[in-house]
Protein backbone atom coordinates (compact mmCIF):
# COMPACT_ATOMS: atom_id res chain seq x y z
CA UNK A 1 0.00 0.00 0.00
CA UNK A 2 2.97 2.49 0.98
CA UNK A 3 4.47 1.61 -2.13
CA UNK A 4 1.52 2.72 -4.22
CA UNK A 5 0.91 6.02 -2.70
CA UNK A 6 4.77 6.13 -3.30
CA UNK A 7 4.45 5.86 -6.53
CA UNK A 8 2.03 8.95 -7.90
CA UNK A 9 4.36 11.03 -5.40
CA UNK A 10 7.59 10.17 -7.32
CA UNK A 11 5.92 10.17 -11.09
CA UNK A 12 4.95 13.93 -9.29
CA UNK A 13 8.40 14.73 -8.90
CA UNK A 14 9.54 14.03 -11.93
CA UNK A 15 8.46 16.90 -13.90
CA UNK A 16 9.50 17.16 -17.43
CA UNK A 17 10.60 20.39 -18.14
CA UNK A 18 12.33 20.29 -21.60
CA UNK A 19 15.07 22.47 -21.03
CA UNK A 20 19.18 22.57 -21.20
CA UNK A 21 21.19 22.50 -18.71
CA UNK A 22 24.70 22.67 -18.54
CA UNK A 23 27.02 20.72 -16.16
CA UNK A 24 29.23 23.41 -13.93
CA UNK A 25 32.42 24.70 -14.30
CA UNK A 26 35.75 22.74 -13.09
CA UNK A 27 34.28 19.42 -12.32
CA UNK A 28 33.47 16.08 -13.87
CA UNK A 29 30.32 14.31 -12.97
CA UNK A 30 29.13 10.93 -12.86
CA UNK A 31 25.64 10.34 -14.83
CA UNK A 32 24.19 6.73 -12.89
CA UNK A 33 21.26 4.69 -13.47
CA UNK A 34 19.53 5.88 -10.78
CA UNK A 35 19.05 8.59 -7.70
CA UNK A 36 21.46 7.59 -5.75
CA UNK A 37 25.66 6.46 -5.72
CA UNK A 38 24.62 3.50 -5.22
CA UNK A 39 23.14 3.15 -9.00
CA UNK A 40 25.38 2.27 -11.46
CA UNK A 41 27.60 4.74 -13.29
CA UNK A 42 26.55 4.94 -16.93
CA UNK A 43 28.68 7.58 -18.11
CA UNK A 44 30.52 10.75 -16.87
CA UNK A 45 29.95 13.83 -18.01
CA UNK A 46 32.86 16.81 -18.54
CA UNK A 47 32.32 20.03 -17.25
CA UNK A 48 30.16 22.12 -19.44
CA UNK A 49 28.74 19.37 -21.31
CA UNK A 50 24.90 20.58 -22.14
CA UNK A 51 22.55 18.01 -21.35
CA UNK A 52 18.35 18.09 -22.08
CA UNK A 53 16.36 17.64 -18.99
CA UNK A 54 14.23 15.07 -18.95
CA UNK A 55 12.77 14.80 -15.42
CA UNK A 56 13.79 16.32 -12.16
CA UNK A 57 13.20 14.13 -8.65
CA UNK A 58 13.32 17.05 -5.92
CA UNK A 59 13.18 14.89 -2.68
CA UNK A 60 16.47 12.96 -4.48
CA UNK A 61 18.11 16.32 -5.60
CA UNK A 62 18.98 14.76 -8.66
CA UNK A 63 17.78 15.40 -12.72
CA UNK A 64 17.31 12.41 -15.26
CA UNK A 65 19.17 14.09 -18.71
CA UNK A 66 20.00 13.19 -22.32
CA UNK A 67 23.32 14.00 -23.66
CA UNK A 68 23.41 15.15 -27.50
CA UNK A 69 24.81 11.61 -27.75
CA UNK A 70 21.04 10.42 -26.61
CA UNK A 71 22.82 8.53 -23.15
CA UNK A 72 20.31 8.64 -20.08
CA UNK A 73 20.70 8.66 -16.80
CA UNK A 74 20.57 10.92 -13.80
CA UNK A 75 23.07 13.52 -12.45
CA UNK A 76 23.07 15.16 -8.57
CA UNK A 77 20.79 18.50 -9.30
CA UNK A 78 23.52 20.86 -8.23
CA UNK A 79 25.91 20.01 -10.42
CA UNK A 80 23.79 21.53 -13.17
CA UNK A 81 23.59 24.87 -14.17
CA UNK A 82 21.18 27.12 -16.79
CA UNK A 83 23.98 28.60 -18.73
CA UNK A 84 27.41 27.77 -20.08
CA UNK A 85 30.19 27.68 -18.72
CA UNK A 86 32.37 30.25 -17.87
CA UNK A 87 34.89 29.01 -20.55
CA UNK A 88 32.22 28.43 -22.69
CA UNK A 89 31.53 32.13 -22.25
CA UNK A 90 34.47 33.05 -22.69
CA UNK A 91 34.91 31.19 -25.86
CA UNK A 92 31.97 33.02 -27.26
CA UNK A 93 32.76 36.27 -26.09
CA UNK A 94 35.97 36.02 -27.70
CA UNK A 95 34.34 35.13 -30.95
CA UNK A 96 31.86 38.01 -30.36
CA UNK A 97 35.36 40.34 -29.89
CA UNK A 98 36.31 38.63 -33.11
CA UNK A 99 33.34 39.72 -35.08
CA UNK A 100 33.47 43.30 -33.42
CA UNK A 101 36.84 43.75 -34.50
CA UNK A 102 36.28 42.67 -37.79
CA UNK A 103 32.64 45.03 -38.22
CA UNK A 104 35.12 47.75 -36.59
CA UNK A 105 38.07 47.38 -39.04
CA UNK A 106 35.23 47.44 -41.70
CA UNK A 107 33.38 50.64 -40.12
CA UNK A 108 36.66 52.47 -40.00
CA UNK A 109 37.24 51.37 -43.42
CA UNK A 110 33.84 52.48 -44.78
CA UNK A 111 33.93 55.51 -42.48
CA UNK A 112 37.56 56.54 -44.05
CA UNK A 113 35.80 55.94 -47.61
CA UNK A 114 32.72 58.13 -45.97
CA UNK A 115 35.14 60.90 -45.50
CA UNK A 116 36.86 60.76 -49.04
CA UNK A 117 33.64 61.06 -50.61
CA UNK A 118 32.61 63.86 -48.22
CA UNK A 119 35.58 66.15 -49.05
CA UNK A 120 35.33 65.31 -52.86
CA UNK A 121 31.42 65.96 -52.68
CA UNK A 122 32.51 69.38 -50.28
CA UNK A 123 35.35 70.33 -53.16
CA UNK A 124 32.62 69.33 -55.52
CA UNK A 125 30.54 71.69 -54.37
CA UNK A 126 32.56 74.88 -53.98
CA UNK A 127 33.31 73.94 -57.86
CA UNK A 128 29.49 74.25 -58.23
CA UNK A 129 28.95 77.18 -56.07
CA UNK A 130 31.54 79.33 -58.31
CA UNK A 131 30.39 77.86 -61.52
CA UNK A 132 27.14 78.77 -60.17
CA UNK A 133 28.26 82.56 -59.22
CA UNK A 134 30.07 82.83 -62.71
CA UNK A 135 26.89 81.56 -64.11
CA UNK A 136 25.05 84.25 -62.23
CA UNK A 137 27.11 86.97 -63.46
CA UNK A 138 26.71 86.04 -67.29
CA UNK A 139 22.74 85.60 -66.55
CA UNK A 140 22.99 89.24 -65.47
CA UNK A 141 25.06 90.21 -68.50
CA UNK A 142 22.79 88.56 -71.03
CA UNK A 143 19.76 89.70 -69.22
CA UNK A 144 21.19 93.54 -69.62
CA UNK A 145 22.26 92.92 -73.06
CA UNK A 146 19.01 91.45 -73.67
CA UNK A 147 17.23 94.61 -72.40
CA UNK A 148 20.07 96.50 -75.05
CA UNK A 149 19.33 94.16 -77.42
CA UNK A 150 15.37 95.15 -76.97
CA UNK A 151 16.07 98.93 -77.26
CA UNK A 152 18.77 98.45 -80.24
CA UNK A 153 15.31 96.30 -82.04
CA UNK A 154 13.22 98.93 -81.08
CA UNK A 155 15.24 101.83 -82.14
CA UNK A 156 16.17 99.59 -85.61
CA UNK A 157 12.48 99.01 -86.08
CA UNK A 158 12.25 103.23 -86.01
CA UNK A 159 14.97 103.73 -88.22
CA UNK A 160 13.49 101.43 -90.63
CA UNK A 161 9.80 103.04 -90.65
CA UNK A 162 11.76 106.14 -91.10
CA UNK A 163 14.14 105.02 -93.85
CA UNK A 164 10.80 103.48 -95.40
CA UNK A 165 9.06 106.74 -95.34
CA UNK A 166 12.17 108.67 -96.45
CA UNK A 167 12.43 105.75 -99.68
CA UNK A 168 8.86 106.64 -100.21
CA UNK A 169 9.66 110.42 -100.12
CA UNK A 170 12.27 109.92 -102.18
CA UNK A 171 10.57 107.91 -104.77
CA UNK A 172 7.83 110.85 -104.32
CA UNK A 173 10.13 113.49 -105.42
CA UNK A 174 11.89 111.29 -108.04
CA UNK A 175 8.37 111.20 -109.88
CA UNK A 176 8.00 115.31 -109.41
CA UNK A 177 11.76 115.52 -110.75
CA UNK A 178 10.71 113.29 -113.94
CA UNK A 179 7.77 115.41 -114.31
CA UNK A 180 9.61 118.50 -113.84
CA UNK A 181 12.09 117.41 -116.28
CA UNK A 182 9.20 116.74 -118.65
CA UNK A 183 7.68 119.74 -118.32
CA UNK A 184 11.11 121.89 -118.34
CA UNK A 185 12.22 119.98 -121.92
CA UNK A 186 8.13 121.06 -123.26
CA UNK A 187 9.15 124.17 -122.39
CA UNK A 188 12.24 124.94 -123.49
CA UNK A 189 10.94 122.74 -126.71
CA UNK A 190 8.08 125.25 -127.01
CA UNK A 191 10.39 128.36 -126.46
CA UNK A 192 12.99 126.82 -128.92
CA UNK A 193 10.27 126.07 -131.48
CA UNK A 194 8.85 130.05 -131.06
CA UNK A 195 12.02 131.53 -131.16
CA UNK A 196 12.65 129.61 -134.22
CA UNK A 197 9.65 130.71 -135.89
CA UNK A 198 10.12 134.13 -134.91
CA UNK A 199 13.45 134.08 -136.50
CA UNK A 200 11.64 132.75 -139.45
CA UNK A 201 9.12 135.04 -139.44
CA UNK A 202 11.64 137.97 -138.68
CA UNK A 203 13.43 136.62 -141.94
CA UNK A 204 10.68 137.13 -144.14
CA UNK A 205 9.75 140.19 -142.63
CA UNK A 206 12.70 142.41 -142.90
CA UNK A 207 13.92 141.71 -146.19
CA UNK A 208 10.34 143.10 -147.04
CA UNK A 209 11.09 145.97 -145.16
CA UNK A 210 14.54 146.63 -146.78
CA UNK A 211 13.05 146.32 -150.51
CA UNK A 212 10.56 148.37 -149.54
CA UNK A 213 12.66 151.10 -147.67
CA UNK A 214 14.73 151.08 -150.95
CA UNK A 215 12.22 151.18 -153.18
CA UNK A 216 10.75 154.53 -151.30
CA UNK A 217 14.33 155.77 -151.69
CA UNK A 218 14.49 155.04 -155.41
CA UNK A 219 11.35 157.77 -155.72
CA UNK A 220 13.34 160.53 -154.47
Amino acid sequence: MKKIIFLPLLLIAFQATAETQYVIDKLDITMRSGQSTSHQILHLLSSGTAVEVIGVDEEAKYTQVRTAQGWEGWVISRYLQDGPIAKQRLVVVNKQLDKLGRENKQLKAQVAATKKKLKDITAKHKGINKENTKLDDELKKIRHLSSNVMSIDQENTELKQQLMQLNRNFQTLEQDNISLKDSTAREWFLIGGSVILLGIIIGLIIPKIQWRSKKRWNKF
